[in-house]
């Protein structure tokens, strides 16, 4: 399969590069909603919209697990074992797409963001590139903690609703019209009122 990726480098300029790469298959862990740990040598990287983790194991046989029993899935190059890559399942229902595979892009005590499924693939190197860089807004998955809530497909008049527990932020929102392009700035500022 040949896919057309802009790899973020160090200065975080987009490049753009044609790779040849069908599903990926890295080392990894997959955490279980029961708090179970499974490590594996051989894990197909999610892509898209997949319901399920393919494992291949040491016999070749598959396995897989459920993505709805999946609380997070870490993958890694082994070349680079340090430099560990989380993926999570949103249960945003994206229109046309439903449910995705999302990398987190920022974590704040209330919230977060994550970046859509679409926006990743792992190049020859077993490197995590971007197909959009993190933080633009066509990409960009809103989740609120305190509401177990996702926001996709949105304006700033619907982020602002969105985030309407705390008013600050919440005009701040309107007054700046912002968007996923904000996003670090919207998890880290937002502070519910109770």
């Amino acid at each position: 399969m040949t896919a057309l990726v802009f790899a973020l480098g160090a200065n975080a300029q987009a490049y753009m590069s044609l790779m040849e790469f069908p599903n990926p298959v890295l080392p990894g862990r997959i955490f279980l909603k029961d708090g179970t740990v499974k490590e594996f040598d051989r894990v197909l990287v999610p892509a898209n919209y997949q319901t399920r983790i393919n494992i291949l194991k040491e016999d070749d046989t598959k396995a897989f697990f459920y993505a709805t029993n999946v609380a997070k899935v870490e993958i890694w190059n082994p070349e680079e074992p340090d430099k560990v890559y989380t993926l999570y399942y949103c249960a945003a229902n994206v229109p046309h797409i439903g449910s995705v595979w999302a990398i987190l892009d920022y974590d704040g005590e209330y919230a977060c963001t994550y970046n859509m499924a679409q926006s990743y693939n792992v190049n020859n190197a077993g490197r995590l590139v971007y197909i959009h860089e993190p933080g633009e807004s066509n990409t960009i998955i809103f989740y609120n903690k305190r509401s177990d809530q996702y926001l996709v497909n949105y304006n700033f008049k619907k982020l602002a609703k969105f985030f309407g527990d705390d008013p600050e932020l919440s005009a701040e929102i309107i007054e700046k019209k912002m968007g996923g392009g904000s996003g670090k700035h919207i998890v880290e500022t937002y502070k519910p009122k109770k």
